[in-house]
């Protein structure tokens, strides 16, 4: 017996030795940010004089590169002699600092290919518009409805894009304000919004008004959302013609910098940009950038980001910008030619919206080529797209209209069930329906919880008015209910399921009726009222520690360690027993 409990205590040191080493290595895996050296964004409190926040600035040993008004927003450098750190201190013991940080770095979110330039360049290379096994985006059928408009506007906010392509020239923006009459060049801003001669966007790296793509991925993505349609060239973009507003933050080698990428953003929401197309990605998390999103939010724009490609879990590691909890964040995935999720795509069931087409994507390269490309960031424009088509159909939907419309109507595959909160690919045909939409959906899991209510939120958008929502629900695969769902504000509504007992199985959907009596309704989502972990839960049933699927790497490789002591402390007391015995 006692050869027994020394083997157990052994093998639970082994195990606590695993759980620890492992915790350690969990977390080196956490993704490492690059940021500018010597550069901090600083934003001060509402209220503190323009003044006393450039005297504060000359106290910390900062100089201004540039101040964004929009945000009140310093982009600083240090001066000689002045660590980053240092000027951080001063910072942390003044109360009238909301926030400092560092000046991120971020990157295009595309994995290269061996670059292929077709002699032939035909519209059935492109499976991810439309394919023999309907693992695409239903284009063609979409294109029945609309073919896109030019008083659409997306912005391109990349590496610039190749404004003379032949395939894309004719759908690139011009600034009314910045055109006709010699205006392009005269040195004058002559629409008065800080930006001279920005007749076709802006390059915010070098300053001035030629946003040009010296990269190549920029233009790829441009084509995607617009390379213009039946001109008997090249490629067809989700929309044929619309209005594609050049933005470059992200120089040729890919990269760009937060100082850079928030005046981009501002400039597109000024400028009335409806959807804002952000392929790329890396930083910490930055308030600065998601007060340039909410800003965004705030002009009407919806902001479509690509999920990241490093076969992630962005629920536990998160990506940005993907990952800002605002709501016209629009999160992609990418998926492949079997509606499969592509290999290196990152997902989240929580955190990643929905999958579009984003492996061995063609689309267009600078100078009038064509070349394939594979990553989240082809995946994201495939959404641009097809927002700019809603609007193109519906033009006085608002952002969250739009982003309902996206999310109700995916093709659900059993690949994304789980990796995205639609659980679906991305349908374009579906986004423009007449039928009520539904979307955002509370989706339970099991719960022990007896007493209940389950409260079920959903929002619903339709071509005209929704006149009805209601929830259904069964029990145990019993007759259906159905309780009526009380509008709580724009486009939302809300209904309970009163509580259960335990091993009770529920399954519901909602669904919404217009005021023609057309009906459209959510998938049905299952949950169980039980005490029972989940398949493949921790150590020991209940009695075991546990960890929240949303917290951090290393916590989970803590609560393993405690987990682990808990066994040896089981092993400890059951020799003590057999010892007294």
């Amino acid at each position: 017996m006692r050869g027994v409990h020394t083997f157990l205590y052994n093998l639970a040191l082994f195990l606590l030795l695993i759980a620890v080493t492992g915790s350690q290595a969990l977390g080196q895996q956490e993704i490492q940010v690059e940021s500018v050296q010597g550069e901090l964004i600083v934003k001060y409190r509402t209220g503190l004089a323009r003044t006393a926040q450039e005297s504060s600035l000359a106290a910390a040993g900062l100089d201004v590169v540039h101040y964004y008004s929009a945000l009140n927003i310093f982009h600083c450098k240090v001066k000689p002699g002045v660590t980053v750190q240092s000027a951080i201190e001063v910072y942390e013991n003044d109360p009238n600092v909301e926030y400092v940080e560092p000046n991120y770095i971020y990157h295009t979110m595309a994995r290269r290919t061996p670059p292929i330039t077709p002699n032939d360049p035909r519209f059935d290379r492109l499976w991810g518009l439309n394919n023999s096994n309907d693992a695409d985006i239903d284009a063609p059928e979409a294109w029945d409805i609309t073919t896109g408009s030019r008083d659409i506007l997306v912005a391109i906010i990349d590496t610039g894009v190749d404004y003379d392509h032949e395939d894309l020239k004719d759908n690139i923006w011009h600034n009314p304000g910045e055109t006709g009459g010699g205006k392009e060049n005269n040195g004058v801003d002559d629409d008065g919004n800080g930006y001279v001669d920005d007749w076709r966007g802006w390059n915010f790296i070098f300053k001035n008004n030629d946003p040009w793509d010296d990269n190549g991925h920029g233009t790829h993505v441009a084509g995607t959302v617009g390379a213009v349609g039946n001109n008997g060239k090249g490629v067809v973009g989700v929309n044929w013609q619309v209005s594609i507003l050049p933005l470059k933050f992200l120089d040729r080698n890919g990269s760009g910098t937060l100082a850079d990428a928030i005046p981009a953003i501002i400039y597109a929401a000024d400028m009335g940009a409806h959807v804002l197309s952000n392929s790329w990605g890396g930083g910490g998390f930055s308030q600065a950038l998601k007060d340039a999103i909410q800003y965004a939010r705030s002009k009407g724009a919806l902001f479509v980001a690509a999920a990241g490609n490093e076969s992630n879990d962005n629920d536990r590691s998160a990506n940005y910008p993907s990952n800002y909890d605002v709501d016209n964040v629009v999160a992609v995935a990418a998926s492949d030619r079997n509606d499969k999720m592509a290999s290196f795509s990152n997902y989240g069931e929580t955190t990643v919206d929905l999958a579009a087409p984003g492996v061995n994507i063609w689309s267009t390269k600078p100078r009038d080529l064509y070349q394939s490309l594979n990553g989240t960031s082809m995946a994201t424009p495939h959404v641009s797209g097809v927002a700019a088509l809603i609007w193109s159909k519906f033009p006085n939907l608002t952002y969250r209209q739009v982003f309902i419309r996206l999310m109700g109507s995916v093709d659900r595959k059993s690949a994304f069930i789980g990796k995205t909160v639609t659980g679906g690919r991305l349908n374009a045909t579906k986004a423009l329906s007449t039928d009520p939409l539904v979307g955002f959906v509370t989706q339970w899991k099991n719960t022990a919880d007896t007493s209940g209510p389950y409260v079920v939120n959903a929002e619903a958008t339709d071509d005209g008015n929704i006149a009805s929502v209601k929830l259904v629900y069964s029990l145990n695969g019993g007759a259906s209910q159905s309780v009526t769902m009380q509008n709580v504000g724009t486009d939302t509504y809300k209904a309970s399921i009163p509580g259960q007992p335990l091993e009770t199985d529920i399954s519901y959907y909602v669904e919404a009726t217009d005021d023609a009596g057309n009906t459209g309704r959510s998938h049905t989502i299952r949950f169980r009222i039980t005490t029972k972990p989940p398949d493949g839960g921790g150590c020991c049933g209940a009695l075991g520690f546990s960890y929240n699927d949303a917290d951090s790497v290393p916590e989970k490789g803590v609560f393993a360690a405690l987990n682990v002591a808990f066994l040896m402390g089981l092993v400890w007391l059951a020799g003590k027993k057999h010892h007294r015995q």
